[in-house]
Protein backbone atom coordinates (compact mmCIF):
# COMPACT_ATOMS: atom_id res chain seq x y z
CA UNK A 1 0.00 0.00 0.00
CA UNK A 2 0.51 3.54 0.26
CA UNK A 3 3.92 4.22 2.51
CA UNK A 4 1.69 6.47 4.55
CA UNK A 5 -0.45 4.02 5.50
CA UNK A 6 2.65 1.38 6.19
CA UNK A 7 4.25 4.46 8.36
CA UNK A 8 0.93 4.50 10.23
CA UNK A 9 1.00 0.64 10.54
CA UNK A 10 4.33 0.54 12.10
CA UNK A 11 3.47 3.03 14.37
CA UNK A 12 0.79 1.24 15.90
CA UNK A 13 2.37 -1.63 15.83
CA UNK A 14 5.06 0.21 18.05
CA UNK A 15 2.41 1.92 20.08
CA UNK A 16 0.69 -1.08 20.85
CA UNK A 17 3.73 -3.04 22.27
CA UNK A 18 6.06 -0.20 23.48
CA UNK A 19 4.43 2.66 24.28
CA UNK A 20 4.60 2.59 28.25
CA UNK A 21 7.89 1.27 28.04
CA UNK A 22 9.88 3.32 25.37
CA UNK A 23 7.92 6.14 24.65
CA UNK A 24 7.21 7.95 21.65
CA UNK A 25 10.55 6.54 20.51
CA UNK A 26 8.04 2.99 20.16
CA UNK A 27 6.19 4.73 17.40
CA UNK A 28 8.51 6.66 15.68
CA UNK A 29 11.15 3.61 15.35
CA UNK A 30 7.92 1.86 14.79
CA UNK A 31 7.10 3.93 12.01
CA UNK A 32 10.61 3.66 10.96
CA UNK A 33 10.08 0.12 10.46
CA UNK A 34 7.05 0.66 8.34
CA UNK A 35 8.84 2.48 5.79
CA UNK A 36 12.14 0.84 4.99
CA UNK A 37 11.69 -2.04 3.21
CA UNK A 38 9.81 0.69 0.35
CA UNK A 39 13.30 2.52 0.14
CA UNK A 40 13.39 -0.34 -2.84
CA UNK A 41 12.76 2.83 -4.90
CA UNK A 42 15.92 3.89 -4.54
CA UNK A 43 17.66 1.05 -6.83
CA UNK A 44 16.56 2.55 -10.17
CA UNK A 45 17.95 6.09 -9.66
CA UNK A 46 21.43 4.58 -8.18
CA UNK A 47 21.71 2.32 -10.74
CA UNK A 48 21.07 4.64 -13.22
CA UNK A 49 23.81 6.90 -11.45
CA UNK A 50 26.34 4.12 -11.66
CA UNK A 51 25.65 3.96 -15.12
CA UNK A 52 23.69 0.68 -15.53
CA UNK A 53 20.47 1.54 -17.24
CA UNK A 54 17.82 -0.43 -17.35
CA UNK A 55 14.04 0.72 -18.05
CA UNK A 56 12.12 -2.13 -16.42
CA UNK A 57 14.27 -2.33 -13.07
CA UNK A 58 11.61 -0.33 -11.36
CA UNK A 59 9.10 -3.83 -12.34
CA UNK A 60 11.94 -6.13 -11.77
CA UNK A 61 13.49 -4.92 -8.14
CA UNK A 62 9.95 -2.83 -6.10
CA UNK A 63 8.58 -5.58 -3.73
CA UNK A 64 12.25 -7.64 -3.97
CA UNK A 65 14.50 -8.44 -1.13
CA UNK A 66 13.29 -5.76 1.12
CA UNK A 67 9.38 -7.40 0.83
CA UNK A 68 10.56 -11.24 1.35
CA UNK A 69 9.43 -12.75 4.13
CA UNK A 70 13.19 -13.13 5.63
CA UNK A 71 13.93 -9.27 5.34
CA UNK A 72 11.55 -8.72 8.43
CA UNK A 73 12.72 -10.76 11.12
CA UNK A 74 16.89 -10.34 10.02
CA UNK A 75 17.12 -7.10 9.68
CA UNK A 76 14.12 -6.38 12.71
CA UNK A 77 16.03 -8.01 15.02
CA UNK A 78 19.19 -6.60 14.08
CA UNK A 79 17.70 -3.04 14.61
CA UNK A 80 15.84 -4.20 17.36
CA UNK A 81 18.99 -5.27 19.44
CA UNK A 82 21.28 -2.20 18.10
CA UNK A 83 18.45 0.13 19.63
CA UNK A 84 18.12 -1.70 22.73
CA UNK A 85 21.85 -1.22 22.83
CA UNK A 86 21.98 2.42 21.96
CA UNK A 87 19.13 3.04 24.72
CA UNK A 88 21.30 1.68 27.45
CA UNK A 89 20.64 -2.33 27.24
CA UNK A 90 17.74 -2.14 29.90
CA UNK A 91 17.20 -6.08 29.62
CA UNK A 92 13.46 -6.07 29.78
CA UNK A 93 13.45 -3.61 26.61
CA UNK A 94 14.62 -5.97 24.30
CA UNK A 95 12.07 -8.17 23.64
CA UNK A 96 9.94 -4.84 23.14
CA UNK A 97 12.55 -3.50 21.10
CA UNK A 98 13.10 -6.49 18.84
CA UNK A 99 9.20 -7.08 18.23
CA UNK A 100 8.88 -3.56 17.14
CA UNK A 101 11.06 -3.91 14.73
CA UNK A 102 10.28 -7.35 13.61
CA UNK A 103 6.77 -6.82 12.94
CA UNK A 104 7.08 -3.13 11.73
CA UNK A 105 9.06 -4.59 9.01
CA UNK A 106 7.55 -8.02 8.31
CA UNK A 107 3.78 -6.74 8.22
CA UNK A 108 4.58 -4.10 5.40
CA UNK A 109 5.35 -7.16 3.18
CA UNK A 110 2.02 -8.71 4.72
CA UNK A 111 0.26 -5.74 3.75
CA UNK A 112 1.58 -4.92 0.07
CA UNK A 113 0.57 -8.90 -0.91
CA UNK A 114 -3.11 -7.80 -0.16
CA UNK A 115 -3.13 -5.82 -3.00
CA UNK A 116 -2.88 -6.25 -6.71
CA UNK A 117 0.10 -5.61 -7.58
CA UNK A 118 2.63 -8.40 -6.47
CA UNK A 119 4.70 -9.10 -3.68
CA UNK A 120 8.28 -11.22 -4.26
CA UNK A 121 7.73 -12.93 -0.43
CA UNK A 122 10.39 -15.44 -1.49
CA UNK A 123 12.88 -13.26 -3.39
CA UNK A 124 15.73 -13.71 -4.24
CA UNK A 125 15.15 -17.28 -4.14
CA UNK A 126 12.11 -17.06 -6.26
CA UNK A 127 10.79 -14.21 -8.01
CA UNK A 128 6.88 -15.39 -7.66
CA UNK A 129 4.69 -12.59 -7.15
CA UNK A 130 2.05 -13.71 -4.17
CA UNK A 131 -0.99 -11.21 -4.40
CA UNK A 132 -4.34 -11.42 -2.78
CA UNK A 133 -7.23 -8.80 -4.09
CA UNK A 134 -8.48 -7.16 -0.74
CA UNK A 135 -7.64 -3.53 -0.43
CA UNK A 136 -6.44 -1.17 -3.31
CA UNK A 137 -3.25 0.92 -2.64
CA UNK A 138 -4.98 3.56 -1.10
CA UNK A 139 -7.81 2.76 1.08
CA UNK A 140 -8.75 5.52 3.48
CA UNK A 141 -10.74 2.76 5.30
CA UNK A 142 -7.67 1.11 6.32
CA UNK A 143 -5.68 3.97 6.92
CA UNK A 144 -7.98 6.39 8.89
CA UNK A 145 -8.11 3.89 11.60
CA UNK A 146 -4.77 3.45 12.12
CA UNK A 147 -4.56 7.70 12.46
CA UNK A 148 -7.18 7.53 14.71
CA UNK A 149 -5.32 4.88 17.03
CA UNK A 150 -2.07 7.19 17.16
CA UNK A 151 -4.19 10.35 18.45
CA UNK A 152 -4.96 8.16 21.79
CA UNK A 153 -0.74 8.22 22.46
CA UNK A 154 -0.41 12.30 21.16
CA UNK A 155 -3.63 13.28 23.12
CA UNK A 156 -2.86 13.74 26.85
CA UNK A 157 -6.12 13.12 28.17
CA UNK A 158 -6.47 9.89 25.81
CA UNK A 159 -3.32 8.19 26.62
CA UNK A 160 -3.66 5.70 28.94
CA UNK A 161 -5.75 3.92 26.70
CA UNK A 162 -3.33 4.09 24.02
CA UNK A 163 -2.57 0.56 24.08
CA UNK A 164 -5.85 -0.33 23.64
CA UNK A 165 -7.01 1.63 21.08
CA UNK A 166 -3.73 0.34 19.06
CA UNK A 167 -4.87 -2.97 19.80
CA UNK A 168 -8.45 -2.08 18.18
CA UNK A 169 -7.31 -1.13 15.02
CA UNK A 170 -5.11 -3.28 14.44
CA UNK A 171 -7.77 -5.77 15.09
CA UNK A 172 -10.43 -4.04 12.59
CA UNK A 173 -7.88 -3.21 9.61
CA UNK A 174 -6.84 -7.20 9.51
CA UNK A 175 -10.34 -8.62 9.87
CA UNK A 176 -11.28 -5.48 7.15
CA UNK A 177 -8.46 -7.31 5.09
CA UNK A 178 -10.18 -10.24 5.35
CA UNK A 179 -14.04 -8.36 4.37
CA UNK A 180 -11.75 -6.92 1.31
CA UNK A 181 -11.04 -10.40 0.07
CA UNK A 182 -14.77 -11.85 0.46
CA UNK A 183 -15.29 -8.58 -1.58
CA UNK A 184 -13.67 -9.85 -4.70
CA UNK A 185 -14.89 -13.48 -4.46
CA UNK A 186 -18.56 -12.04 -4.09
CA UNK A 187 -17.45 -9.69 -7.19
CA UNK A 188 -16.53 -12.78 -9.12
CA UNK A 189 -19.57 -14.68 -8.59
CA UNK A 190 -21.56 -11.45 -10.10
CA UNK A 191 -19.60 -11.85 -12.69
CA UNK A 192 -19.77 -15.44 -13.88
CA UNK A 193 -23.76 -15.61 -13.06
CA UNK A 194 -24.14 -12.73 -15.53
CA UNK A 195 -22.01 -14.71 -18.11
CA UNK A 196 -23.43 -17.59 -17.67
CA UNK A 197 -27.10 -16.11 -18.25
CA UNK A 198 -25.65 -14.83 -21.90
CA UNK A 199 -23.98 -18.34 -21.97
CA UNK A 200 -20.93 -17.00 -22.78
CA UNK A 201 -17.45 -19.13 -22.15
CA UNK A 202 -14.54 -18.49 -21.08
CA UNK A 203 -11.29 -19.40 -20.16
CA UNK A 204 -9.96 -17.15 -17.18
CA UNK A 205 -12.16 -14.53 -14.89
CA UNK A 206 -10.47 -12.54 -12.41
CA UNK A 207 -11.93 -9.61 -10.12
CA UNK A 208 -9.38 -6.93 -9.35
CA UNK A 209 -9.60 -3.81 -6.85
CA UNK A 210 -10.27 -0.08 -8.10
CA UNK A 211 -8.81 2.57 -5.59
CA UNK A 212 -10.29 4.57 -2.59
CA UNK A 213 -13.34 2.00 -1.66
CA UNK A 214 -13.37 -1.79 -1.64
CA UNK A 215 -16.79 -2.43 -3.42
CA UNK A 216 -16.30 -1.31 -7.19
CA UNK A 217 -14.12 -4.34 -8.79
CA UNK A 218 -12.52 -4.64 -12.43
CA UNK A 219 -13.94 -8.16 -13.83
CA UNK A 220 -11.21 -9.19 -17.00
CA UNK A 221 -12.54 -12.14 -18.68
CA UNK A 222 -10.39 -14.17 -21.36
CA UNK A 223 -13.04 -15.87 -23.55
CA UNK A 224 -12.61 -19.30 -25.34
CA UNK A 225 -12.75 -17.56 -28.93
CA UNK A 226 -9.98 -15.28 -28.11
CA UNK A 227 -11.88 -11.61 -26.73
CA UNK A 228 -11.01 -10.09 -23.99
CA UNK A 229 -13.75 -8.64 -21.85
CA UNK A 230 -13.56 -5.96 -19.17
CA UNK A 231 -16.49 -4.57 -16.92
CA UNK A 232 -17.00 -2.86 -13.81
CA UNK A 233 -19.31 -4.08 -10.44
CA UNK A 234 -20.12 -2.75 -7.74
CA UNK A 235 -20.78 -5.46 -4.42
CA UNK A 236 -22.70 -3.27 -3.10
CA UNK A 237 -25.02 -2.40 -5.20
CA UNK A 238 -24.67 -4.69 -7.91
CA UNK A 239 -25.95 -3.84 -11.39
CA UNK A 240 -25.96 -5.26 -14.94
CA UNK A 241 -22.23 -4.84 -16.27
CA UNK A 242 -21.73 -3.12 -19.61
CA UNK A 243 -18.69 -5.22 -20.72
CA UNK A 244 -15.56 -3.61 -22.81
CA UNK A 245 -14.29 -5.89 -25.34
CA UNK A 246 -11.32 -6.33 -27.58
CA UNK A 247 -10.27 -8.87 -30.15
CA UNK A 248 -6.81 -10.35 -28.70
CA UNK A 249 -3.99 -11.18 -31.46
CA UNK A 250 -3.93 -14.80 -32.67
CA UNK A 251 -1.68 -17.22 -30.91
CA UNK A 252 0.99 -17.00 -33.48
CA UNK A 253 1.26 -13.02 -32.19
CA UNK A 254 1.32 -14.00 -28.54
CA UNK A 255 3.75 -16.74 -29.39
CA UNK A 256 6.44 -13.87 -30.56
CA UNK A 257 5.63 -11.74 -28.04
CA UNK A 258 6.47 -13.78 -25.39
CA UNK A 259 9.96 -14.83 -27.19
CA UNK A 260 11.00 -11.15 -26.19
CA UNK A 261 12.69 -9.95 -23.30
CA UNK A 262 10.20 -7.40 -22.90
CA UNK A 263 7.14 -9.85 -23.36
CA UNK A 264 7.99 -12.28 -20.75
CA UNK A 265 8.91 -10.01 -18.50
CA UNK A 266 5.68 -7.39 -18.82
CA UNK A 267 3.86 -11.54 -18.45
CA UNK A 268 5.59 -11.99 -15.41
CA UNK A 269 4.55 -8.19 -13.90
CA UNK A 270 1.30 -8.87 -14.77
CA UNK A 271 0.86 -12.17 -13.18
CA UNK A 272 0.04 -13.20 -16.64
CA UNK A 273 -2.66 -10.82 -17.17
CA UNK A 274 -2.01 -9.59 -20.27
CA UNK A 275 -3.98 -8.18 -23.28
CA UNK A 276 -1.79 -8.36 -26.71
CA UNK A 277 -3.88 -6.58 -30.11
CA UNK A 278 -2.42 -5.21 -33.12
CA UNK A 279 -3.19 -2.33 -35.05
CA UNK A 280 -1.63 -0.38 -37.88
CA UNK A 281 1.40 -3.25 -37.73
CA UNK A 282 1.98 -2.64 -33.99
CA UNK A 283 1.57 -5.19 -31.11
CA UNK A 284 0.58 -3.65 -27.57
CA UNK A 285 1.31 -5.46 -25.02
CA UNK A 286 -0.58 -3.76 -21.49
CA UNK A 287 -1.16 -5.03 -17.86
CA UNK A 288 -5.00 -6.08 -17.79
CA UNK A 289 -5.04 -6.33 -14.03
CA UNK A 290 -5.39 -2.29 -14.38
CA UNK A 291 -7.38 0.29 -16.18
CA UNK A 292 -9.80 2.62 -16.40
CA UNK A 293 -13.53 3.06 -18.37
CA UNK A 294 -11.86 4.62 -21.81
CA UNK A 295 -8.71 4.43 -23.57
CA UNK A 296 -6.60 2.83 -20.78
CA UNK A 297 -9.79 0.31 -20.35
CA UNK A 298 -7.10 -2.54 -21.49
CA UNK A 299 -4.31 -1.71 -19.62
CA UNK A 300 -2.50 1.40 -18.19
CA UNK A 301 0.89 0.75 -19.33
CA UNK A 302 2.60 -2.12 -21.52
CA UNK A 303 5.16 -2.38 -24.11
CA UNK A 304 5.26 -2.04 -27.85
CA UNK A 305 6.16 -3.83 -30.89
CA UNK A 306 6.74 -3.39 -34.69
CA UNK A 307 6.27 -6.19 -36.69
CA UNK A 308 8.99 -6.81 -39.18
CA UNK A 309 9.02 -8.22 -42.44
CA UNK A 310 10.14 -11.71 -41.67
CA UNK A 311 7.34 -12.10 -39.29
CA UNK A 312 9.36 -11.13 -36.36
CA UNK A 313 8.77 -8.51 -34.18
CA UNK A 314 10.54 -5.64 -32.91
CA UNK A 315 10.75 -3.84 -29.29
CA UNK A 316 10.21 0.17 -29.53
CA UNK A 317 9.69 0.82 -26.02
CA UNK A 318 7.16 1.07 -22.94
CA UNK A 319 3.96 2.71 -23.41
CA UNK A 320 1.62 4.24 -20.88
CA UNK A 321 -1.71 5.40 -21.33
CA UNK A 322 -3.50 8.68 -20.20
CA UNK A 323 -5.66 8.48 -17.30
CA UNK A 324 -8.02 11.17 -15.64
CA UNK A 325 -6.95 12.74 -12.46
CA UNK A 326 -9.44 14.77 -10.65
CA UNK A 327 -11.72 15.36 -8.11
CA UNK A 328 -14.92 15.04 -10.58
CA UNK A 329 -13.49 11.84 -11.50
CA UNK A 330 -13.25 10.55 -8.28
CA UNK A 331 -16.31 11.11 -7.14
CA UNK A 332 -17.92 9.57 -9.98
CA UNK A 333 -15.84 6.10 -9.17
CA UNK A 334 -17.26 6.62 -5.42
CA UNK A 335 -20.92 6.86 -7.10
CA UNK A 336 -20.60 4.11 -9.31
CA UNK A 337 -19.24 2.25 -6.31
CA UNK A 338 -22.60 2.98 -4.41
CA UNK A 339 -24.90 2.29 -7.55
CA UNK A 340 -26.06 5.72 -7.62
CA UNK A 341 -26.36 7.59 -11.45
CA UNK A 342 -22.70 8.07 -12.57
CA UNK A 343 -20.22 9.28 -16.03
CA UNK A 344 -17.25 6.69 -14.31
CA UNK A 345 -18.98 3.61 -16.18
CA UNK A 346 -20.27 2.74 -19.51
CA UNK A 347 -24.10 2.60 -20.24
CA UNK A 348 -23.50 0.57 -22.75
CA UNK A 349 -21.84 -2.89 -24.16
CA UNK A 350 -18.15 -2.06 -26.96
CA UNK A 351 -16.86 -4.21 -29.16
CA UNK A 352 -18.52 -7.62 -27.73
CA UNK A 353 -20.81 -9.07 -30.53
Amino acid sequence: MDSITQIALGAVIGQAIGHKKLGHKALIFGALGGFLPDLDVLITPIANMMGHHDEFMGWKYHRHFSHSLWFGPLLGSLMGWGLWTWYGKQAEHLLSWIAIMVLSIFTHSLLDTCTIYGTQLLAPFSNHRFYIPSVSIIDPIYTIPLFMALSFYWIRRLRSNAGRAALISLIFTTLYLGFGWGINFRAEHIAREQLAEKHIEYKKLNAYTTIFQPWLRRIVVYETDNLLRVGFVSTLSPQPIFWTCKRQSPQSIKDSVMQTQAGQLLNWFSIENLSISEQNGRISATDARYGIPGSSIFGWWGVDFDTLENGSLSYVGRSRFEREASWHSVRELFKASYGLENSFLPDKESGCS
